[in-house]
Formats: structure tokens, C-alpha cells, sequence
């Protein structure tokens, strides 16, 4: 919710801080978004919090196209963002978004 909304700039600042340490320092290359079904932090139904993901997903593609990603011999292009609602049965289900299919076209 937070990532989706917006509004706690201290912590939106330390996420962007350890996704930029993790690419950078890491290697990483993939991203996982998820939320889940009966989260008392964003007490949503299904349709709202994949619409949070989705919203959430475009923040950190902000955070990533910010970074310096040619220091380190790399394009926005080479790092995957995944989305993952955890259903009522405590089963992951993948989401997609128009960027994700932008990417595989």
C-alpha cells in the first residue's frame, strides 16, 4: 500500500535505497511485488490490491529508471518486475500488468 499510494516519503526513500543496493550490490535482476489476501496493513479485496500491485509496480520502475544502471553496464531492460497476489488459499497467483506484455513483445 504504501509503494502504491505513495505518501510515507521516508519509507518509499529506504525501499528505493535497498532496491538501488540491490541491484547495484547484488546483482539482482528481478524484482517480486506481493500482497495477500487478509493483510491487515492494506485490508483490501483481490481487485484492489492487484490494482495496488500494479500502482506499486510503477513506482519501482520510476526507482529503477532513476538509477545509474550504465555504471554498472545495464539498461532498465535486463531487470524483471514480478507481481504476486496471495490468494485465500495461501496460493501465489501471478499477475500481470500492460508493461509485462509490452516486454515480451
Amino acid at each position: 500500500r504504501v509503494l502504491a499510494e505513495g505518501v510515507n516519503l521516508p519509507i518509499i526513500e529506504n525501499i528505493s535505497d535497498l532496491l538501488r543496493r540491490s541491484i547495484f550490490g547484488h546483482t539482482s535482476r528481478k524484482v517480486v511485488l506481493a500482497a495477500h489476501h487478509g493483510c491487515r496493513g492494506d485490508p483490501v479485496n483481490r481487485d484492489v490490491g492487484v490494482q495496488h500491485l500494479l500502482e506499486a509496480e510503477e513506482r519501482i520502475w520510476g526507482m529503477i529508471c532513476s538509477f545509474p544502471l550504465h555504471e554498472i553496464g545495464i539498461s532498465p531492460e535486463d531487470i524483471t518486475v514480478e507481481k504476486i497476489w496471495i490468494n485465500d488459499q495461501w496460493m501465489p497467483e501471478k499477475i500481470s500488468s500492460q508493461k509485462d506484455a509490452a516486454k515480451a513483445a
